[in-house]
């Protein structure tokens, strides 16, 4: 870590052999080690002194010490340097604490014990992980990695990612220090995503699928804002997350039809079911997606509707409902009685819900979603939709 003032010490002569001539007198609470390099002999005291002894003394990991102990500018706290890029800090409130290296260069970067982190909490700790490193101090933590280098991590952005399990949390490590944006928030980079705080959403993170989506609307300057809830995983393996002006959903284009029966903020339909059973899982379907709020579907009157619904007795297909989009004529839903008279009343609302999900711009997506292609998928994991189901009727109609 880089050297601070009052810290310089003699330098050997050269070709000569060291001469142990210790102080006369050690101070009291004090102990003197010798640093060969040096040539020179300096006293370690106090709590630094407990703690050095513990961590190894001169023949530990930090070697011997390169200053005597040192008033910290603050005038309360206290400090000795030794070899191999390693300090001991203390003070009345936090107690004695090795750091170095990368971290300490971090530390110092931030104005060491007198920036906003203040003095370090704990001694240089080997991450949950193995391979990383970290120290905590009075107002945040300093992470480092071999891939990442050192990085301070305070606040809000701190409390969420330790809420989350810190390095070994879906985020990773982080890769660079927090920084303020321009709309009064904050916001913090780590390997597979970042972090994100304002004062009206709170603290979330963004994983980087959605963040890539984020940051090509131009992050929370542009028409998503900030984000409103963390990302998530809403199945068929992807992510969706609700920010202040809408949902990104990945892949996106993979799941939307291009094409739908909505008719500004509804669809309007027309009944023409020959059996109670039908007409009462179209009814079940209705609700289903009208419980999503954002489009009304409903019966029309004489003239006017958007879809058709009707049974159909077809054997010799393979379909047991089917949606049919007509640019100028009015949609149509069918239910294939041929199949369906078989049917529990749960899986023939299922086959109509899904049929009128397609009415909804929705295409087909994976087994545990209601907008699943096969029949048998669908019906063995969901009877209404789903996660990602939702998110995409979420990401077209809000």
């Amino acid at each position: 870590m880089p050297l601070r003032p009052a810290t310089a010490s003699p330098t050997a002569a050269p070709n000569t052999e060291p001469e142990k001539k210790p102080l006369a007198v050690a101070p009291m609470g004090c102990t003197n080690f010798f640093n060969p390099r040096l040539n020179t002999w300096f006293s370690v005291c106090g709590l630094i002194l407990d703690k050095y002894n513990q961590l190894g003394g001169p023949g530990g990991f930090m070697g011997p010490p390169t200053s005597n102990e040192i008033t910290n500018p603050d005038g309360i706290g206290k400090r000795s340097s030794f070899e191999n890029d390693a300090s001991i800090y203390w003070s009345p409130s936090s107690g004695a604490h090795q750091i170095g290296g990368a971290i300490g260069a971090e530390w110092a970067a931030q104005q060491w014990e007198s920036g906003p982190l203040g003095y370090p909490t704990t001694d240089e700790i080997i991450n949950s992980d193995g391979v990383g490193r970290h120290n905590h101090f009075q107002g945040g933590s300093i992470y480092w990695s071999p891939t990442t280098d050192a990085h301070t991590v305070w606040g809000a952005i701190r409390d969420k990612w330790e809420t989350e399990g810190w390095e070994l949390s879906v985020l990773g490590y982080p890769v660079t220090n927090e920084f303020a944006t321009v709309t009064g928030g904050f916001g913090q980079h780590f390997q597979s995503g970042s972090i994100y705080w304002s004062a009206s959403t709170g603290t979330h993170y963004v994983l980087n699928r959605i963040k890539s989506l984020w940051s090509a609307a131009n992050w929370e300057n542009g028409v998503y804002g900030y984000p409103t809830e963390d990302t998530r995983n809403v199945g068929c393996n992807e992510n969706a997350q609700n920010f202040q002006g809408g949902i990104l959903v990945t892949n996106i284009d993979a799941y939307k039809l291009g094409h739908s029966a909505v008719d500004g903020r509804e669809i309007a339909y027309s009944a023409d079911w020959t059996k109670q059973s039908s007409s009462d899982a179209w009814a079940g379907a209705v609700n289903d997606w009208n419980a999503l709020g954002s489009i009304n579907i409903k019966e029309s009157g004489i003239f006017g509707f958007d879809v058709t619904t009707n049974e159909v007795n077809l054997p010799d297909v393979d379909y047991s409902g089917q949606y049919t989009y007509y640019p100028v004529l009015s949609d149509q839903i069918v239910l294939n009685i041929a199949y369906t008279d078989s049917y529990t009343p749960t899986q023939r609302k299922v086959v109509l819900t899904h049929e009128l999900g397609h009415a909804l711009g929705l295409d087909h997506s994976c087994k545990s979603q209601i907008m699943s292609e096969s029949d048998a998928e669908r019906l063995a994991s969901t009877t209404e939709p789903n996660k990602l189901d939702t998110a995409v009727y979420r990401y077209l109609w809000g």
